[in-house]
C-alpha cells in the first residue's frame, strides 16, 4: 500500500497531510480527533491504513495538531473549515468521504454544512456536534485554559514539562518541540473552547453514518448522539459498536467494516 507524508503551505503556515491507499479507489478525507497522533497510542496511522484498504485516503492534520504549524491566533471552528478548503483546492481533492472523529468529526459537520456539494457522505464517530451538552468534561476545559496558557508562558516552567505538555494534549511530536518554540501553541486551549459547531443539522442532506462507542458516555456521549445527531439528521444511520470514546484509533476495523458495508 502506498502512504505519502506530504506538507503544503497555507497562509504562511506548514500543513501536513497524509496520501494513502489507491489513488483509482473512492476519495475519503479523514479528520483526526484532538490529541490524536503517529505511533502507537491514539494513533492516527492505524485508521489510516485500515480505511486505505478500500479508499484513497487522504488525511490531513489540522494547525496546532500533530506536526501542522500552530495558528497564530485563537481559531474558531470556521477557521478550520477554511484551512481544510484550501487544502483541498490546492491539491485538487474535490468530492469525497468525508471522516471524522471527536474534534474532527466536528469540522467534518461545520464543513459539510458549508460546503455540501463536496461531501458525498458524511461519516462522524464519536464526534462532537451543535448544542453540545454542558456536562462536567465540557467544563472543565474552561479552569484548564488559563493553567495550559500559563504553563506555556512562564519561564519557571521546565522545558521538559513543556514539551510533555504539547505532546500529550496536541500529539505534537517531541522533537518538533523546543525552548524557543513552544510558546507558539499558546493559543490552542482558547481554540478548543471557542470552536464550536454551528452548522444546522437539518440542511445535511447527505447520507451520514453516525458510529459510537456504547462507553463514550461523558466525552461525546452516545445518548446525545441518538437524541441530537440522529433526530435532527434527515439522512441519518445510527450504529453502536464495543469501546469508548477514541475505540477508532485501537480498532478502526470496528468503524471499517460498517462503512465497507453502508458505503458500498
Amino acid at each position: 500500500m502506498s502512504v505519502q507524508h506530504k506538507t503544503i503551505d497555507i497562509g504562511g503556515r506548514k500543513v501536513s497531510y497524509t496520501l494513502a491507499g489507491d489513488p483509482k479507489n473512492t476519495p475519503l478525507v479523514f479528520l483526526h480527533g484532538w490529541g490524536a497522533r503517529t505511533g502507537k497510542y491514539i494513533s492516527q496511522e492505524h485508521v489510516i491504513s485500515e480505511f486505505a484498504k478500500y479508499y484513497y485516503v487522504v488525511a490531513p492534520e489540522h494547525p496546532g495538531l500533530i506536526r501542522s504549524e500552530p495558528p497564530n491566533k485563537i481559531w474558531v471552528m470556521s477557521d478550520f473549515v477554511d484551512n481544510l478548503h484550501e487544502l483541498f483546492m490546492m491539491a485538487s481533492i474535490n468530492t469525497f468521504i468525508l471522516v471524522g472523529q471527536s474534534f474532527g468529526g466536528g469540522i467534518a459537520t461545520q464543513y459539510a454544512g458549508t460546503y455540501p456539494k463536496s461531501v458525498r457522505s458524511l461519516v462522524l464517530i464519536d464526534s462532537v456536534y451543535p448544542l453540545r451538552r454542558s456536562n462536567w468534561y465540557f467544563k472543565l476545559r474552561y479552569l484548564w485554559e488559563p493553567i495550559f496558557s500559563w504553563i506555556l508562558a512562564t519561564k519557571r516552567v521546565p522545558i521538559l514539562l513543556k514539551k510533555l505538555l504539547i505532546n500529550c494534549y496536541l500529539g505534537v511530536p517531541w522533537n518538533n518541540i523546543t525552548r524557543d518554540n513552544a510558546i507558539k501553541w499558546i493559543h490552542l486551549a482558547k481554540t478548543n473552547i471557542r470552536s464550536i459547531v454551528t452548522t444546522d443539522l437539518s440542511t445535511l442532506t447527505m447520507p451520514v453514518i453516525l458510529i459510537w462507542g456504547k462507553k463514550d458516555t461523558f466525552m461525546t456521549p452516545i445518548d446525545d448522539a441518538r437524541n441530537i445527531l440522529l433526530k435532527n439528521i434527515p439522512h441519518a444511520k445510527f450504529f453502536e459498536v464495543e469501546g469508548g470514546h477514541t475505540f477508532l484509533y485501537k480498532f478502526p476495523k470496528r468503524a471499517g467494516d460498517i462503512m465497507k458495508k453502508e458505503l458500498s
